[in-house]
């Protein structure tokens, strides 16, 4: 598919604005609710680039709701149990153990990564 950048900003910020709001509402009848914005926003990025001047308030707001894909609950002991038991090496444990501790919302596992490597010069 061969496409006229140049030509495209030549259009009118009006008709620019109807051809993103259909291929946004396009997005989200064939796409996942979270890839949308993957999609949309290389666009938003382009048009800014180029001083296009859109409504992008009025583009995000045709977004579909975020839909939670991940587990939304921690693991049981049952899980644990069995995911410890055919760990191979100590690492892969520890992993776990964090992981679970980090989906259950428990406070002392959520560590700030950038102070865990801070080293003392003193």
């Amino acid at each position: 598919m061969d496409i006229d950048y140049e030509k495209f900003l030549k259009l009118t910020p009006k008709k620019i604005q109807v051809i993103v709001e259909d291929y946004v509402l396009n997005l989200v009848e064939k796409e996942h609710p979270n890839s949308v914005p993957t999609f949309y926003y290389p666009i938003h990025a382009f048009l800014e680039m180029n001083d296009v001047m859109i409504n992008f308030k009025k583009m995000r707001r045709l977004f579909p709701a975020k839909v939670k894909t991940s587990v939304e609950r921690g693991w049981t002991t049952e899980e644990i149990q069995v995911m410890l038991k055919s760990c191979p090496n100590l690492r892969t444990r520890a992993a776990i153990h964090f992981e679970n501790a980090r989906n259950t919302g428990q406070p002392e596992a959520k560590i700030n990564p950038i102070t865990c490597w801070e080293t003392s010069d003193a």
